[in-house]
């Protein structure tokens, strides 16, 4: 079986430089309680990463599909279907409770935010 790559119609950025002040304000631009609970863990010194490259949102709704059974999941999952982006970037929040942060290609933007189990 063949292996097709797909590349991104627009530049994106491999890496992007996304500081703490900055995921704090955009975890807060939405009124959602997963998201304040993301921002809450990002503001007390949570360990955070934004990946490098993105990845097709198609993957990641049947990755975290299988991966999610809360409502705010769900949530989540609707969040990122209704997106215009075909391609995020993955971001990863771990304090004393975890997170998965998905972002437009170039992290201007929280499409989505998901708390996962430790």
């Amino acid at each position: 079986m063949g292996h097709r790559f797909v590349r991104h119609p627009g530049p994106v950025r491999r890496t992007v430089n996304l500081d703490r002040n900055q995921l704090i304000a955009l975890l807060g631009s939405v009124p959602d309680p997963t998201y304040a609970a993301c921002q809450a863990e990002v503001s007390a010194g949570a360990t955070f990463r934004v990946h490098d490259g993105t990845v097709s949102r198609e993957s990641a709704l049947r990755t975290y599909a299988a991966r999610t059974a809360t409502a705010d999941g769900h949530d989540a999952l609707r969040r990122l279907a209704m997106c215009g982006y075909p391609q995020l970037r993955l971001g990863a929040v771990s304090g004393n409770q975890r997170f998965v942060v998905f972002l437009d290609p170039d992290a201007r933007q929280v499409v989505a935010c998901l708390g996962v189990p430790h």
